[in-house]
């Protein structure tokens, strides 16, 4: 954490290294810095980085593009979700998504900052069911409950990036995982110009267990 801004910051670590966090405590006073102790994960998206991967990401009336933004990692750079001039939703999804041990808590986090649109819409859904709630980059504030029972998380990573996520009981195995750039709070139709983009994203995730872990970089 930068405790000039409060924002966190991200760092590349190599295996076995041992991990060391910096968090204020709960009362919001002092910085406390100690080991990072986490349960064993895996991340379940493919290719969490590589949004054109063929065969694990679909896109919605929208293209992705390539970025000069530098992530919060600022070894790698982003991409960016470019919504297409049809009046109606533009996304990014991958499915399925196995959700080994459902049912059980997950959580699935993307890192975002806005482009022309202010908001972001996470969702995990399947036939009959919808966790969705959007994310105001602009201010760097939680936005709206679309659908469903879920926990919103945000924080601020620096430079316009926030780490956005859902926390919700997955209740089969399989679902899709959705990120959409969105104009409002409420995930509303509306028109791009297939040149601007909307939304710059990085760093996908579905992990079990609630709130945040460390990030792992996934392929196929």
């Amino acid at each position: 954490v930068n405790e000039s801004t409060d924002e966190r910051q991200m760092f590349k670590i190599g295996a076995q290294w041992p991990r060391i966090v910096k968090r204020k405590e709960v009362s919001g006073g002092e910085y406390l810095t100690g080991y990072l102790y986490e349960l064993q994960n895996t991340n379940l998206i493919l290719w969490s980085e590589n949004f054109n991967a063929t065969g694990s990401w679909t896109l919605g009336n929208s293209n992705i593009t390539g970025s000069s933004t530098v992530t919060p990692c600022t070894a790698v750079t982003s991409s960016g979700i470019t919504p297409n001039n049809s009046s109606s939703l533009h996304w990014l999804q991958q499915a399925p998504i196995v959700l080994t041990g459902a049912p059980t808590v997950f959580t699935f986090s993307a890192f975002a900052k806005k482009g022309s649109q202010n908001f972001i819409t996470l969702q995990m859904n399947h036939t009959g069911s919808s966790f969705a709630y959007s994310f105001d980059l602009n201010n760097g504030t939680t936005g709206s409950l679309i659908s469903g029972t879920l926990e919103p998380y945000i924080e601020n990573y620096g430079n316009g990036w926030y780490w956005c996520g859902i926390s919700f009981t997955g209740s089969v195995n399989s679902y899709t995982a959705s990120l959409f750039s969105s104009t409002d709070a409420i995930n509303s139709q509306y028109a791009g110009d297939s040149v601007t983009t909307g939304t710059y994203i990085w760093a996908t995730h579905v992990h079990a267990y609630r709130s945040p872990v460390g990030y792992f970089k996934t392929l196929a």
